[in-house]
Formats: structure tokens, C-alpha cells, sequence
């Protein structure tokens, strides 16, 4: 009997996707060409299957459309950015491989403490605490990103009883090879001329970046030459409207009008580049750029929009801290410079695009460095797992009741007090603070 196994994306899978439905898709396709005849199925809220490489194989369903629970119980794997609480059963049945590839409570740790204070504060920390604790604990297999977040998960589980194994599957590249379809920036943007160099910020700017020192750098430059131009390529970010541009991206925005570089150096995308488009601005670029701040996040982060970079054979200048870089630096792949250092960043910038012999060889080291970072490669724990996956012959009602469930009850407890304090749940609107306060202190102690 051929495995089945459900892909579960948070985001939509399509043109316009961030990396976890880039992930999921790329997952999708890995598993396909490598187990042939396995059953796959990729659940996102929107499926879109005309996207370029979308497997004839894999079944799409837009959970957006219809319940997710009926794609679950068909499965013997269900793979997830994060397994739905509503789903916590399915571990008494089948295998479950929960995908955690970025530290996400440091992600998150960057984003409350400009968003939330006090009691909010605590509570949303304790709910997210919770929710990964969650995750450990449901998971037969916990996927990463790199050497680093695998010791910090197995230190998680470490802190809470649990022994699961961690593998680093990281992202990988397109399978198909770069090509040019149309041109897109270069001589098109009013303001950058075909001569011009050109720097792209490939992604969005979320809290844990660092685009005013990319922006410091440029107006250093502005001073001497006006042929650096530097185009950030997305703002709101796919499934997530509510975030709007971000705070970081309209400091980036407030910044590049105060240094005068808004609309002659720095140019900005406001809406989301279509996945199958993005090739078209990378391939016209000269360097891809990325700053980011000297905190836990960096120490611990994947930063994906470097792969995309990497397979257009796109050099890059980015800054210290984090395995990426490293590697750029060890394979020479760009530069590397530390963090917040804006005059150590124009440097950086200037010598590269000013050396084309430096650039020829960073892109032919590319070429070579590639061939061992494809999807199907990083992806060989979960395709090894898959090929030898045997659902529980017995219900795991032991795991499910002493392990999962706390957790889950945890998180949706903690998760419940929060709306009150938040004001998002009239229903409960008139609990006292003081009620709210004292349960806190008991969820920190965990369930």
C-alpha cells in the first residue's frame, strides 16, 4: 500500500506566497519526484495549481474551501508549519511531522516587545510558549532549518520531558534553471537607467531587519555617484493584510524621503512580486542586500531569501551573525559586514559592484555551490522518514493524554485570557483583571 502524506501550508499556496507556502510547494514537489508512488497532498488556504512546477501528482486542497479534518484522517503523515490545536487527536493514529523552520519564539520575542507591555505581554509570550511546546510534544519527527535551531529544539524538549528527533532539512532552490522573460527594472522604473547598478531587497521587512543601515549606506554613496540604485522588493506580506507594510517597512520608507534617496536611489515595491515573477527583477540584479540586527532572532535564523538569491547566482552582502552568512563568507559567495555598520556596508557595496572580475568569480562560485543545495537534497529526513513511515498499529492514547493534551489545553487557555485582556473576546469582556493576572501566574508554572 503506497504512504499517503497531507502537506499542511499556513499560507496560501500560489503566485503571491511567502516562504511557508513556498516551502510546502517546494516540499510537495521533492516528494513526488522522490517517492513515486506515494499519495500527496498539499493543504493551503488557496491552492493555486497553474503556479510553474506544480506536480501532476500531488491532490491540491484549499482548506480555505472545505474542513481540513477530512484531508487529515486520509493521511498516514501529515507534515505541518504548525499542526492546527483543532487537529491534536490525529497523533493517537497517524505520524505526525511538525516543520519549525525558524526559531519562531525569537521571531516572536522581536515582535511583542515594540507591539505589547505588561500583562499582554506576558500572556501572549505564555501562549506562544505554549503553542510550540505544543508542537514538540504532537510530533514524530521535528524538521529545522539548521545546526543551530536543532540544538535549541532538542533543548526544548530537553526542558520538557520529551524525547523526539530533530533533523535539519533546510530550503533549497528552484529546480528549474534561471531564465529571463521580460525585463522589469532596469530602464523601466522611472529613475533607473539600463547603465544603472542595481541592488534588490528580496522579500519584506519584518521587525528582526535592519533597512536603515542599507539605507545610511546608499545615501553615503549618494554622495559620490548616482549610478547605485536599490529596490525593496515586497511590502505586505501574502495571508497576513492585517500586518499592513509593518513597522520597519515604513521606517524604511520614512527614512529613504529624510535622506533624500525616496524615488532617485530607492525604489519600492508596494504590493507582493508574483512568485513566477520574481526571477525577472533577480536576474537584472547586481548584488541582493540584507541587513539585519545583532539579537537572538539573527543568531538563529534561515534567512530564505537568500536561496532565491543564490539560485538566480545573485552575489550577496549581508550582515554577520547568522549560519547564511557564514557561509557567504566561507564559500565567497558575497560579503559579509557587521551589523549595524552603514559605513562598513557602503564599503562593502562599493567594492563589489566596483569589481567585476570579484563579481564574475562570486557568481562562478555560485554556480558550484548550488549543485548541493537543491529541494530534493534538503529535503532527504523528511523523504527517508516518508519512505519508511508505519502509523501506530495501535491508538497512542498514552501520548495523547499525558503529553499533547496539557499543552494543547495550555495554549488555549493562555490564548483565551489574552483576547480578554486584548478586549477580543466580548463574551468574557467583564472578567476581572485581577481573575486574568493570578491565571497567568498559574499557565507560567505550565498545566
Amino acid at each position: 500500500m503506497s504512504i499517503r502524506v497531507l502537506i499542511i501550508s499556513p499560507g496560501d499556496v500560489g503566485q503571491r506566497m511567502s516562504a511557508p507556502g513556498i516551502r510546502a510547494f517546494h516540499m510537495a514537489q521533492a516528494l513526488a519526484q522522490a517517492l513515486p508512488h506515494a499519495r500527496i497532498t498539499l493543504a493551503a488556504p488557496k491552492v493555486d495549481t497553474r503556479l510553474q512546477g506544480f506536480p501532476e501528482k500531488v491532490k491540491p486542497y484549499p482548506y480555505g474551501e472545505r474542513p481540513l479534518l477530512w484531508a487529515a484522517q486520509d493521511a498516514d503523515v501529515v507534515v505541518a508549519n504548525f499542526l492546527p490545536v483543532r487537529l491534536a487527536s490525529l497523533c493517537a493514529h497517524k505520524l505526525v511531522v511538525v516543520d519549525l523552520f525558524a526559531q519562531y519564539f525569537a521571531e516572536w520575542m522581536e515582535v511583542t516587545v515594540h507591539q505589547e507591555q505588561g500583562l499582554t505581554r506576558d500572556l501572549v509570550w505564555l501562549e506562544r510558549r505554549a503553542y510550540i511546546a505544543f508542537q514538540l510534544a504532537v510530533a514524530d519527527l521535528v524538521l529545522c532549518a539548521n545546526e543551530r535551531q536543532r540544538l535549541s529544539y532538542l533543548g526544548a524538549l530537553r526542558a520538557l520531558g520529551l524525547r523526539r528527533p530533530v533533523a535539519v532539512a533546510p530550503h533549497g532552490l528552484r529546480p528549474q534553471a534561471p531564465q529571463k522573460r521580460r525585463q522589469v527594472v532596469k530602464g523601466v522604473y522611472p529613475g533607473i537607467r539600463p547603465t544603472d547598478k542595481l541592488l534588490i531587497w528580496n522579500g519584506g521587512t519584518t521587525d528582526w531587519y535592519d533597512p536603515d543601515t542599507f539605507l545610511l549606506a546608499l545615501h553615503h554613496l549618494a554622495q559620490e555617484r548616482d549610478d547605485i540604485k536599490a529596490l525593496f522588493l515586497g511590502a505586505t506580506y501574502p495571508n497576513v493584510p492585517a500586518l499592513g507594510w509593518g513597522r520597519r517597512f515604513r521606517s524604511a520608507i520614512d527614512t529613504a524621503k529624510e535622506l533624500g534617496l525616496y524615488g532617485s536611489t530607492v525604489f519600492f515595491e508596494f504590493g507582493w512580486v508574483p512568485y513566477d515573477d520574481v526571477p525577472d527583477y533577480l536576474l537584472e540584479a547586481d548584488a541582493g542586500v540584507c541587513a539585519y540586527s545583532d539579537h537572538l532572532e539573527t543568531y538563529y535564523s534561515f534567512r530564505t531569501r537568500f536561496m532565491d538569491l543564490l539560485w538566480a547566482g545573485v552575489p550577496i552582502i549581508c550582515t554577520k551573525g547568522d549560519t547564511l552568512a557564514e557561509m557567504i563568507e566561507q564559500e565567497g559567495l558575497g560579503l559579509a559586514v557587521p551589523p549595524g555598520d552603514p559605513i562598513a556596508m557602503a564599503h562593502a557595496i562599493r567594492s563589489l559592484l566596483d569589481d567585476q572580475e570579484g563579481q564574475e568569480r562570486i557568481r562562478k562560485r555560485i554556480q558550484q555551490v548550488r549543485q548541493r543545495l537543491t529541494w530534493e537534497q534538503a529535503m532527504t529526513p523528511l523523504i527517508d522518514f516518508c519512505r519508511t513511515a508505519r502509523p501506530p498499529a495501535r491508538p497512542r492514547h498514552g501520548r495523547l493524554w499525558g503529553e499533547v493534551f496539557p499543552w494543547a489545553l495550555n495554549y488555549l487557555a493562555t490564548r483565551a485570557l489574552r483576547e480578554v485582556t486584548q478586549g477580543e473576546a466580548p463574551w468574557l469582556a467583564r472578567a476581572p483583571q485581577r481573575v486574568a493576572s493570578r491565571l497567568a501566574r498559574i499557565l507560567r508554572k505550565g498545566l
